[in-house]
C-alpha cells in the first residue's frame, strides 16, 4: 500500500509539473512510465534498507560532548562511545559495571571469569584489562570507580566482604565474619566515601544494613530496622547524599539519605522500587531508578525528590545510571525486556537493533 500510494503521489506530482492531463482515454506510454516505476521502487528499497541498517539511534550532541556507557549486548560485555559499541577485551565471561573518563583515558571496572573458574574483579584502562584481586581462588567483583588526579579508587567485594582498591592496593572495608558489599565510591578532597551494605548478624536470616564508609570508618544508615542497601553516594560541600532502598517485607521503597536522615522517594503504592545511581549538578540532586509491580517496572529519575517517569509502566524497564552535563540529563538502562537505551532529557535512544538484547549499567558524559 505504501509503494502504491507513493508511486501514485509521485506520478500525480509529475503530471502537475509536466502540465498535462491523463484521462481514462489517455495513458502514458510504457517506455515513459517504466523508468519512473524503476526509480521509485529503487528509492523505496534503498530507504528501507537504510532504515533497517540504521535502527540504532545516534544521540545528538551539538556541544562537542561524548557519551560513554558500559553494559551488556547479546550477553557480551560492551562499552559504547557515542552509540558505537566495542567489546571489552578478555578471554572469558566478563561484565562491565561502571565507567569513568579522566582526560583521554577511559576506565571500566567489572569482573571476568578466570582460569580457576572464579569471577575475579577487573579494571580496564583504554580497554586493556588487569585483575584487581591478587587471589584468583576467591570470587570478587568491582562495581564502581572514581578517578581523582593520579589516584584511582575502585570498590566492590572479595570473598563476600566489601573492599576498596586504591591504585590497585586492596583494603578490606567490611567485617570479615559478615557478608557485605561496596556499590559506589565518591572522592571529595582527600576523603573517600563508599556506599554499600553489611549483614546485621552472622545468622544469614538477619537482614542487611545500608552502610557508608568514610575513609574506611563505617556508619550504619537509618533504616528503622528494615532490610536496606545503599546504591550510590555523592558529596556536596559538607552534605553527604546516599541513595538506595529499604524493604519492610511488604514492599521495597526507593530512598535517599542526606547526612543519614532518610527520605522516601516512593511510597507503599509500589511493590518494588529502588534508587540505583546519583549525580549532583550545582545544588540539584538527581537519582535514577525504577518502580513497579512484580511484572513491569517504570524507569524513573528524581530531581530533588520529584519523580520523572521515563517509561509508561507497560513494559519492563529500569534506569541504572545518571549523568548531568550542563542542562542535559542523561539516563542509562534498559527498556522493553532488556533493550539497552539512553534517555537524553527523557527522549529515548536505542543502542541496539531490533533483535539484540542487553542493558546499560553506567554512563559518563565528557
Amino acid at each position: 500500500m505504501l509503494l502504491f500510494y507513493t508511486f501514485n503521489k509521485y506520478v500525480h506530482n509529475l503530471k502537475l509539473n509536466m502540465k498535462f492531463k491523463v484521462t481514462s482515454r489517455q495513458f502514458l506510454p510504457l517506455k515513459t512510465i517504466l523508468p519512473i516505476i524503476i526509480l521509485v521502487i529503487s528509492t523505496l528499497i534503498a530507504c528501507s534498507s537504510s532504515s533497517d541498517s540504521n535502527s540504532k539511534n545516534i544521540i545528538p550532541e551539538s556541544s562537542g560532548r561524548s557519551v560513554y556507557a558500559v553494559g551488556k549486548l547479546n550477553n557480551q560485555a560492551i562499552f559504547w562511545k557515542n552509540a558505537i559499541p566495542t567489546a571489552l577485551s578478555g578471554d572469558d565471561l566478563r561484565t562491565g559495571y561502571a565507567i569513568f573518563v579522566s582526560g583521554n583515558d577511559v576506565y571500566i571496572v567489572g569482573r571476568e571469569l578466570n582460569s580457576f573458574g572464579r569471577f575475579q574483579a577487573k579494571i580496564w584502562k583504554n580497554n586493556i584489562g588487569s585483575f584487581l584481586s591478587a587471589n584468583g581462588n576467591n570470587d570478587s567483583t568491582a562495581t564502581s570507580i572514581y578517578v581523582s588526579g593520579p589516584n584511582v579508587y575502585v570498590v566492590g567485594k572479595e570473598d563476600g566482604v566489601a573492599k576498596i582498591w586504591i591504585n590497585n592496593v586492596g583494603i578490606v572495608l567490611g567485617n570479615t565474619i559478615l557478608q557485605s558489599g561496596a556499590n559506589s565510591v565518591f572522592v571529595s578532597g582527600s576523603d573517600y566515601y563508599v556506599a554499600g551494605y553489611e549483614q546485621r548478624d552472622v545468622n544469614w536470616l538477619y537482614p542487611m544494613d545500608a552502610v557508608l564508609w568514610k575513609n574506611g570508618v563505617k556508619t550504619i544508615l537509618q533504616s528503622n530496622g528494615e532490610n536496606s542497601n545503599a546504591s550510590a553516594v555523592c558529596v556536596l560541600g559538607n552534605d553527604v547524599y546516599v541513595c538506595g532502598d529499604c524493604d519492610n517485607q511488604v514492599n521495597t521503597k526507593a530512598v535517599m539519605w542526606k547526612n543519614n536522615i532518610k527520605y522516601n522517594l516512593t511510597d507503599e503504592s509500589y511493590y518494588n522500587a529502588r534508587a540505583t545511581s546519583m549525580f549532583i549538578s550545582g545544588s540539584d540532586v538527581y537519582i535514577s531508578g525504577f518502580a513497579g509491580d512484580a511484572d513491569n517496572y517504570t524507569a524513573k529519575f528524581w530531581k530533588n525528590s520529584i519523580a520523572n517517569d521515563l517509561t509508561d509502566g507497560s513494559l519492563f524497564a529500569s534506569a541504572n545510571g545518571i549523568f548531568v552535563a550542563g542542562s542535559d540529563v542523561y539516563v542509562s538502562g534498559y527498556y522493553d525486556d532488556f533493550k539497552p537505551v539512553i534517555w537524553k532529557n527523557s527522549i529515548k535512544f536505542n543502542l541496539t537493533s531490533v533483535n539484540e538484547t542487553g542493558s546499560i549499567n553506567s554512563i559518563f558524559v565528557k
